[in-house]
């Protein structure tokens, strides 16, 4: 696209996906002002690139990595983030998910292994 500056942007753009929800926003900002400053069209086309980007692996990348790696059920994600958001406000959005999992293995490990006996790995 020609954007000055794209390899920092595209750093900054994945330290700054680290942070759930609010990172990819924060990051799309200073990608956004300085397409703005070589052209109003390729301001709109990077914005329309991160939304597009941001959505595909928000709602798919995501989720697959989460349930593959951590059997992590998406449906339960959700739920969770809504829960501890209503709780906790934007600090639990942000720690919502890796509670989720810690409880889930934390159950898996004690529970399922050692109380019934059983092997978790299937589950």
């Amino acid at each position: 696209m020609g954007i000055r500056l794209a390899l920092a942007l595209g750093i900054l753009a994945a330290l700054f996906d680290f942070i759930p929800n609010i990172g990819p926003v924060l990051a799309t900002a200073p990608a956004v002002l300085i397409a703005f400053m070589q052209s109003p069209l390729k301001g709109l086309y990077v914005l329309i690139l991160y939304f597009i980007i941001q959505q595909v692996e928000s709602f798919l990348i995501t989720p697959i990595i989460q349930q593959k790696t951590v059997k992590l059920p998406p449906a339960l994600s959700i739920v969770t983030q809504l829960l501890l958001t209503f709780v906790l406000g934007a600090i639990g959005l942000v720690i919502a998910s890796p509670l989720l999992a810690i409880v889930l293995v934390v159950i898996r490990m004690i529970y399922i292994e050692d109380f019934l006996g059983d092997d978790a790995s299937n589950l």
